[in-house]
């Protein structure tokens, strides 16, 4: 660079408004544009403003439109269930299996009409005589009821399911083998133990001279004995297990499910 150069970038720089800051033959950038304070023209405030208010707004419908939907989802699903269960279980209307022992298939049947049981009847065109039938609790009606069946225990949500499965149960022939079940969910206990005492108490089964009690090979906690049933001999026996190992539905209580089984000696 010349010295003419020098000297023509030189006055180029002083001659600069914003080089005003000077010290000896340096020239500075003046600092003051960097420390004034920023403003927004107004316009543009009056844009933001209605920015910033619009999106607050649609903020606020999606998270009432979504989380706050799945609260109140949340906790109408844990009321239902709560109410679910604390209606009569379905050992209340549990039918007397000593009495239905030695009854065929249209007698049982209409015991149960006499019962004045609602009834959604499950047998299959191929089950030969036998059948499989679900007492339906006593506050759905046929068509509510039905409408869960066809859907399947398991691809019902836990209100749904608390609601059919607290107050029903599932009775069922086996002609071939002369004998006679029926199964239920049990909301009072968790216990296995304690669901079976339950159920032999209230089918008047004598626990104390069963002849024989444990786990089998698939789980089960169970006691078995034998009665007379009009001058016949049948063996019963209660089985238990958890609810969960039936029906895997998330947000369902903990439960034990019951089967009481009656065969002819």
């Amino acid at each position: 660079m010349s010295f003419i150069d020098s000297i023509s970038d030189r006055m180029h720089y002083e001659n600069r408004k914003d080089y005003t800051q000077r010290q000896g033959n340096i020239v500075y950038l003046d600092s003051k544009p960097l420390t004034r304070p920023l403003k927004m023209p107004a316009a543009q405030r009056v844009i933001a403003v209605v920015v910033l208010i619009a999106a607050l707004f649609i903020g606020g419908v999606l998270f009432s439109n979504t989380a706050l939907k799945a609260m109140k989802e949340t906790a109408d699903q844990k009321e239902a269930i709560t109410a679910n269960i604390a209606r009569p279980g379905g050992i209340e209307t549990l039918p007397d299996m000593k009495q239905l022992a030695a009854l065929d298939t249209n007698a049982i049947m209409s015991n149960f009409q006499e019962a004045g049981y609602v009834i959604y009847d499950a047998t299959q065109p191929n089950d030969e005589g036998d059948i499989a039938i679900y007492k339906i609790p006593g506050d759905m009606t046929f068509d509510e009821a039905a409408a869960l069946y066809l859907k399947g225990i398991s691809g019902l949500n836990p209100a749904q399911a608390t609601k059919i499965l607290n107050g029903s149960w599932f009775f069922e022939t086996d002609n071939a083998n002369s004998s006679k079940v029926v199964r239920y969910a049990d909301f009072t206990t968790t216990d296995p133990q304690k669901a079976i005492q339950t159920a032999i108490a209230h089918e008047g089964f004598d626990a104390q001279n069963a002849s024989e009690s444990g786990v089998d090979d698939s789980g089960n906690t169970y006691m078995m004995g034998t009665v007379d049933v009009n001058g016949g001999t049948y063996s019963w026996k209660v089985s238990s297990l958890p609810l969960s190992d039936i029906y895997s539905i998330t947000g369902v209580p903990d439960a034990c499910y019951v089967g009481v089984r009656m065969t002819r000696a």
